[in-house]
């Protein structure tokens, strides 16, 4: 027997039409994710308030987040009237949670504006390198559960990439270069699991000071040796800085039920991928 095929788009052959000359309001109560939320969301915080230590579930901050989610985008929870001044014609916006979360709209918005402004006023047209630096699921875990950990985490990490630029820029005599970076943290891997890891995009050079003007100095991209030895300094000061959080971590602290479902996600990878390989196994053998 052979399952249905997975739908993505509100009708066939939507995603290839154009777009629409018009604004077009977004109805998000009709897409999938909200109404698996709206259904399950009271449900779920009522059993992590029955499975908690303390009996209050999860952190407030995580319930605000569906809440608002819920409030997102929809008429009655508040709108704005918008008025063309050349044709008189108005459209009714709807307010946005403008959360940092699970909202698809507001993140998306903030993504599509947060680019813009770097490509429009702060990066300069020289070339990039993105550095993708990933962690294992234990460090993933404790950089999801403290921020001042993540932090100190990128610092050392990119320090090490600066030290390399320098280090290759004095080769080509350059002695008082700068080095600059932006970085992105993201807390999910591509199964949507807890992977807290960094996107950094650095300029594929250094900066030289000429005079209180910097002049840009390309430099050739790292050989597989290089990125091995940045990797293995990132690796030792990871390291470093986990255990002297683990040395500082109060043992008797309650594990509350957040904590638990960020473990869970964790080391949820290996599990969904077999369930769902098996999954395809029995499905292919059942249509043969």
């Amino acid at each position: 027997m052979q399952s249905a095929a997975a739908i993505y788009e509100r009708y066939p052959h939507a995603a290839s039409r154009p777009l629409s000359p018009q604004y077009r309001r977004r109805e998000p109560d009709k897409t999938a994710l909200y109404t698996i939320v709206n259904e399950n969301i009271h449900s779920c915080l009522q059993q992590a308030r029955k499975k908690s230590d303390h009996g209050y579930g999860y952190p407030r901050f995580v319930e605000r987040e569906f809440e608002n989610f819920l409030r997102c985008g929809l008429l009655r929870h508040g709108f704005v009237r918008v008025q063309c001044a050349n044709c008189q014609n108005e459209q009714l916006v709807a307010f946005s949670c403008k959360g940092r979360g699970i909202c698809p709209s507001c993140t998306a918005r903030r993504m599509a504006n947060t680019a813009a402004h770097l490509v429009d006023h702060v990066l300069p047209e020289i070339p990039y390198r993105q550095w993708v630096i990933s962690f294992p699921k234990r460090v993933r875990f404790l950089l999801a559960r403290d921020h001042q950990l993540l932090s100190r985490v990128l610092d050392s990490c990119l320090k090490k990439i600066f030290a390399w630029q320098r280090r290759k820029a004095r080769s080509f005599g350059v002695q008082n270069s700068m080095c600059g970076a932006i970085t992105f943290c993201q807390r999910f891997g591509s199964l949507l699991n807890l992977n807290c890891h960094f996107h950094s995009l650095l300029p594929d050079g250094v900066f030289a000071d000429t005079g209180g003007q910097g002049e840009f100095v390309p430099l050739p991209p790292p050989s597989p040796l290089e990125i091995e030895r940045i990797v293995r300094q990132m690796a030792r000061a990871t390291e470093k800085q986990s255990e002297r959080y683990l040395r500082n971590l109060h043992q008797d602290d309650p594990c509350d039920i957040l904590s638990r479902q960020q473990a869970h996600s964790v080391h949820a990878t290996a599990a969904f991928r077999r369930d769902n390989y098996n999954r395809k196994t029995q499905s292919a053998l059942a249509s043969t």
